[in-house]
């Protein structure tokens, strides 16, 4: 029987381009890491990009957020200040970028009712279809170097 999921595997959870990493055991978290020649801290009960753990909870205008110049006041989670702002965390440059500077075009492949990217790693932002993926919640299969969503949307 074919499976798409191998035993080596790690939860990524992309919230308005807020990502959450979620590691089954801790050599996941290390493979993960020398796959990717990124690195990760650990935030409250996940591992995120450093830049994403220091977001504040607060905007105060005209003062930068995450290297983004803000225009006005808010105040919430980082994933809802991200959406207010219409940004998402870019993970080649390591900064928040605005949503519609994504010029990168993917795919999403449907296999055995799942939802395969076209790339290991997926940019919030990127363009799928006529819209762009800025949620989503899925599972990096190491066997397949792809991740398998469980859901997304734009």
């Amino acid at each position: 029987m074919f499976t798409l999921v191998s035993w080596w595997k790690m939860r990524i959870n992309c919230d308005h381009g807020y990502y959450s990493f979620f590691p089954e055991k801790r050599e996941d978290l290390a493979l993960f890491l020398e796959l990717f020649s990124i690195e990760l801290v650990f935030n409250r009960d996940h591992y995120t990009y450093s830049l994403l753990k220091d977001l504040p909870k607060y905007v105060i205008s005209p003062t930068p957020y995450g290297g983004f110049l803000t225009t006005k006041c808010f105040e919430g989670t980082p994933q809802e200040i991200m959406k207010e702002f219409d940004l998402v965390y870019d993970i080649s440059k390591g900064i928040l970028v605005p949503t519609q500077s994504i010029t990168y075009s993917g795919r999403i492949k449907t296999i055995q009712r799942n939802w395969i990217s076209e790339t290991a790693m997926i940019q919030a932002g990127t363009i799928i279809g006529t819209g762009r993926i800025v949620n989503f919640d899925g599972i990096f299969d190491f066997d397949l170097r792809k991740t398998v969503l469980r859901y997304w949307n734009e």
